[in-house]
């Protein structure tokens, strides 16, 4: 199998440079999109204006725009050289792997932002889609990615089984983790604000002295009993809407793995540089040796060989007859007559 990671040779970029700092400005504007509602309700209700309403909205866009775009390019960055580094999987040119996966990522958090647009219709659809929407996109997004775009321009079925292995279970195990904190962090508040609530205070505290506030302001009996509520109806709820995400996603992700190990142990190359670990040679001496005992073109083989006692090029020696040789007078051109 490790004679299939070959990367064809050095492979070149396939993405323009020109398009870079286009693409920096696309998923600006998409992530700031996806969280113009956010934005938004930061406002409502606030008594900013002038010059500190103008410096709130520059902060808030480079907080919820550029800053998540840097970090999105640092992680590709990251997840390329890890790949490179510690698996040896350097045949997608760095630059190629960074800008495509912000261009998808970009199509991701633009798609979400058309979604959650319809939160200033209906404050609800901000939390129905809380968390799940997120995984499930970037899931696809990321998916239609790796099989639409990387494996036609980059990969053979080897090198993407390979490729595949790395990056979907990274992805799974991030989406695992943010699920599972998602469950336990709403198991957790739901415990502690029914213990609160339960004590009967005006000022409930947990076990560590800790209160409930929200803006310094502390909560009501009848602020956790909305509060109790909400985590467990519907933040329940959707906890479990993430965990069966999640299932779906970890199901695909073990069809698409045994998918593609069935096409990577039923490929071989047709080329020389289309197999070799690596960036290693293809040539196998074990399928191919122009030595082997069965070889019939073997150069040195004595029915073909120029020096063979039948095929002596020196076995008619031209001075085998002497121009001086006295036996010849006839031949000598200084006999006397």
């Amino acid at each position: 199998m490790r004679e299939g990671m070959n990367n064809y040779g050095k492979q070149e970029s396939k993405l323009d440079p020109k398009y870079y700092p286009w693409i920096w400005v696309a998923l600006v504007f998409a992530t700031i999109f996806g969280n113009i509602y956010n934005i938004y309700t930061s406002y409502v209700g606030e008594n900013v204006k002038g010059a500190t309403l103008v410096i709130n909205l520059i902060i808030d866009l480079l907080l919820n725009g550029l800053l998540p775009v840097a970090i999105c390019y640092f992680v590709s960055a990251w997840v390329h050289r890890s790949n490179y580094v510690k698996k040896r999987l350097g045949v997608i040119p760095r630059n190629d792997f960074i800008y495509i996966t912000m261009i998808f990522i970009a199509i991701a958090r633009m798609f979400m932002g058309l979604i959650r647009v319809f939160a200033f219709l209906d404050s609800t659809v901000q939390l129905a889609t809380l968390v799940w929407l997120d995984m499930l996109v970037y899931f696809v997004v990321l998916y239609v990615e790796f099989f639409v775009v990387l494996i036609p321009k980059y990969l053979n079925p080897i090198q993407a089984q390979a490729y595949f292995r790395n990056l979907s279970r990274n992805y799974v195990i991030a989406f695992g983790i943010i699920s599972v904190v998602f469950l336990l962090g709403i198991f957790f508040v739901t415990e502690g604000l029914q213990m609160a609530l339960d004590q009967g205070t005006q000022t409930p505290e947990m076990g560590g002295g800790i209160s409930f506030e929200i803006d310094g302001e502390e909560l009501t009996q009848s602020d956790i009993r909305t509060m109790l509520l909400l985590f467990k109806g519907p933040l329940a709820i959707l906890s479990y809407v993430n965990l069966g995400v999640y299932a779906l996603i970890l199901a695909t992700h073990f069809i698409m793995s045994a998918w593609l190990k069935k096409k990577a142990n039923a490929y071989r190359p047709t080329h020389s540089t289309d197999s070799g670990a690596y960036g290693g040679q293809s040539y196998s001496f074990r399928d191919a040796n122009p030595f082997a005992d069965t070889d019939n073109s073997n150069p040195f083989d004595n029915n073909s060989n120029p020096f063979a006692d039948n095929a002596n090029p020196f076995d008619d020696n031209p001075f085998d007859a002497n121009p001086l040789d006295n036996n010849s007078k006839d031949d000598n051109p200084f006999d006397e007559f």
